[in-house]
């Protein structure tokens, strides 16, 4: 996958907490990831660039949370 298009992909956080879901919920989420073309730099720097955004907006982060919380559709 291209790094532009990953990086407008997870712009959201709908977006974003599909990603981070997969990651963290899917047997093998970092492998699909990088079967897809996503190096794992550019999953580090998706990662990183929400976690600043979180630091600075709380709201944010509540909302983030409530997403991964809730069940899968």
């Amino acid at each position: 996958m291209d790094e532009d298009a990953l990086i407008q992909e997870t712009r959201g956080g709908g977006e974003y907490a599909r990603l981070f879901r997969r990651l963290t919920q899917e047997p093998n989420g970092v492998q699909s990831l990088l079967a897809e073309g996503v190096p794992l730099e550019m999953i580090a720097v998706i990662n990183q660039t929400w976690s600043q955004l979180f630091a600075q907006r709380p709201e944010l982060a509540l909302r983030f949370s409530a997403l991964i919380s809730a069940p899968s559709a």
